[in-house]
């Protein structure tokens, strides 16, 4: 008798372990998480520089003053007009929709470029400050020959221009504005409700 039941213990046994088997199989397999779906973002190509229209110059003596030159006007003004300093106050934000280095092209044409970013003041951004007249001092008592400035529009370089006359070169404000209005700065809002030129000069609304 023990001998039969030995004998059906060893034969029940691969069964048993095989239904162990099955059962831990099948968990195991209903127990992992299904693969994540990847989903693949193609990026857009960012819109190609615009190109620049050649702006119009305004000078005073050795000062040119323009809105965003593009290469032809930087080559004649470096090349025929005597410019040695070329004064950008514009942000670097802005300068990534010039479709060309400006630094490199102006280096390249031999003469010096200087970066006097001109802004909002917003967060980490330049706003307007003494310290960047002071620069411009600087600038345009060591520069030799004429000196172009410019930002998009011209109106920062003006405007900056403005403080420079009246901080270092002892213009009132009055004469200062007027001094930059012939070369090209628009009169104030208020030069236009009293119907004369006047000393004020509203913060700018845009960045010109």
């Amino acid at each position: 008798m023990r001998h039969l039941a030995s004998l059906l213990s060893l034969l029940l046994m691969p069964i048993i372990l095989a239904g162990c088997s099955f059962n831990l199989t099948i968990h195991e397999t209903e127990s992992r998480p299904a693969p994540s779906r990847v989903t693949v973002q193609h990026a857009e190509p960012a819109p190609a520089p615009k190109p620049i229209d050649p702006p119009m110059i305004h000078a005073e003596g050795r000062y040119h003053f323009s809105a965003q030159p593009d290469e032809g006007t930087l080559r004649g003004e470096i090349g025929d007009m005597g410019v040695t300093t070329v004064v950008n106050f514009r942000r670097d934000v802005e300068m990534e929709s010039v479709p060309f280095d400006e630094a490199k092209l102006v280096g390249d044409l031999g003469a010096t470029y200087v970066h006097i970013p001109l802004g909002g003041g917003v967060g980490e951004e330049p706003g307007y400050d003494p310290e960047d007249v002071d620069r411009l001092a600087e600038v345009l008592e060591n520069a030799e020959g004429k000196v172009l400035l410019h930002c998009a529009s011209g109106g920062r370089a003006r405007t900056i221009w403005t403080a420079y006359l009246i901080k270092y070169e002892g213009l009132t404000e009055e004469e200062a504005v007027l001094r930059a209005q012939k070369v090209g700065q628009e009169p104030s809002s208020l030069d236009r409700l009293l119907g004369k030129p006047s000393a004020y000069e509203p913060p700018a609304d845009d960045e010109g």
